[in-house]
């Protein structure tokens, strides 16, 4: 069974395939060491790890898209649009975050209201917020946030 990133019009990709190249893209882009070095400068935290952080958003971006309930979809139709993606990539980041790895980022709101608590803090939000807001340019509007489908959280 194939989990896609997208599907449709005789055409698909894996969501594999699309998160190892989107990383693999990210990684070879001149903008990369750039941009590190001035969230490092902004954040108080070193140019390697944010280098590592914007790596870590680009690999998981779209692993929302693994819900069973959007890839429910692809197995029987065309699957094209994946409302609130990137919300879902955040939530299943956010755990993997608190529970994979320790960062205790109980509450992702007071680091944006107080400041970050703390270096972990920065860190996942580094990887957090461009997750959150990779698709922001296309939001047209509240009526583009809304999910149509039958997206449940167990």
């Amino acid at each position: 069974m194939s989990c896609y990133a997208w599907k449709g019009r005789g055409k698909e990709e894996g969501l594999y395939e699309h998160l190892k190249s989107t990383y693999e893209m990210a990684k070879r882009r001149w903008e990369l060491g750039a941009i590190a070095r001035k969230l490092s400068v902004l954040s108080g935290v070193d140019a390697e790890i944010c280098r590592e952080a914007i790596l870590a958003a680009a690999l998981f971006h779209d692993l929302g898209k693994a819900a069973e309930e959007y890839q429910e979809d692809c197995r029987t139709s065309e699957c094209t649009r994946f409302r609130q993606h990137y919300l879902v990539s955040v939530l299943y980041l956010h755990v993997v975050l608190m529970r994979g790895l320790g960062i205790t980022l109980l509450d992702p709101i007071s680091p944006l209201e107080h400041g970050p608590r703390g270096r972990d803090d920065v860190v996942a939000l580094l990887i957090l917020l461009p997750v959150a807001f990779h698709h922001y340019a296309q939001i047209a509007g509240y009526s583009s946030l809304e999910y149509k489908g039958n997206l449940r959280y167990k």
